[in-house]
């Protein structure tokens, strides 16, 4: 039931956000992935999860904020029952000790040769610009230097579903699978958030600019 519930609900993702889809990378759905993606809307993770092949989605959590998930029932069932979820606890992420838990949690679920969604902005952006990425990234890279990770540029979500608004316009969305990158031997924080960032800004071209 919930498998069928899941299905429905990334079809109807699929079909508002009218998404095109490009793939960069024909290696791109083998093996353990981390995926990482601007963030503009509540239908960013959805999507991408609508746009794997079955048994990869099967196998791929969302990584998100605990205070979301858990704001409602429906929120709650969604997450503990229909998707995989590891729910991270935002507020506690400024501490050493928030943030060792948080990694720990995405590095269990890699550990198991499951994959993750994850938002390094850290929130959400209401007019579709990719702000700098939080710490998160690179250390989760740094953990698991053996795991590639896969840019997702999404354009258009912010508008289709606009931030604070429960109402979704019908647009033509996009979506750009990039090439993969691993963090480089000797590569310190700020030289890997800066260009694991770069190569999401590339994917989005022109219409960042």
């Amino acid at each position: 039931m919930t498998e069928l519930l899941a299905k429905i609900i990334l079809y109807l993702c699929r079909l508002v956000s009218g998404v095109q889809v490009e793939i960069r990378d024909v290696d791109l759905f083998s093996g353990t992935v981390i995926f990482y993606a601007n963030h503009s809307s509540h239908l960013d993770a959805m999507v991408i999860l609508s746009l794997l092949p079955e048994e990869r989605r099967k196998k791929t959590f969302i990584v998100g904020s605990k205070k979301y998930w858990q704001a409602n029932a429906i929120r709650r069932y969604i997450s503990n029952s229909v998707f995989r979820t590891v729910m991270i606890d935002r507020a506690g992420e400024s501490n050493t000790s928030g943030a060792f838990a948080a990694l720990s949690e995405m590095s269990k679920v890699l550990e198991q040769d499951c994959s993750i969604i994850i938002f390094p902005e850290g929130t959400r952006s209401s007019e579709g610009t990719i702000s700098d990425f939080k710490r998160g990234i690179y250390h989760i890279a740094k953990k698991n230097s053996d795991i590639k990770l896969v840019p997702v540029y999404l354009e258009n979500m912010n508008r289709i579903m606009p931030k604070g608004e429960l109402i979704i316009i019908p647009l033509l969305g996009r979506v750009v699978f990039g090439k993969s990158i691993t963090l480089l031997e000797g590569e310190d924080k700020e030289a890997f958030l800066a260009r694991a960032r770069n190569e999401l800004v590339d994917l989005g071209g022109n219409s960042l600019g």
